[in-house]
């Protein structure tokens, strides 16, 4: 499950993480875990409503599908060169 880290005095995210909900783990005091999959850091929490907002300075512009592709692109092209640094065990012998 995704849950936003949120600082309580001032309310914001100040990260993501995914966390199965039952590994253990330390939190500062500081800081509360809200389940969300719509939560982004630098968001605020409205606690009273359960919600976040979105600062309109964190918007992100829409990716055009060219923009995927070429994403996609060089995701596959780095994949494919570190694939080629591996030395796996069975090439060692």
């Amino acid at each position: 499950m995704q849950y936003a880290v949120v600082d309580t005095e001032t309310n914001i995210v100040s990260n993501i993480i995914m966390w199965d909900g039952e590994s253990k783990f330390k939190l500062d005091e500081k800081y509360i875990l809200v389940e969300s999959f719509e939560a982004g850091a630098g968001d605020l929490y409205i606690k009273d409503k359960g919600e976040f907002l979105r600062p309109l300075n964190n918007l992100k512009l829409p990716v055009s599908e060219e923009d995927k592709k070429e994403k996609e692109r060089l995701y596959q092209e780095a994949k494919e060169r570190l694939k080629q640094a591996i030395v796996f065990e069975d090439e060692l012998n």
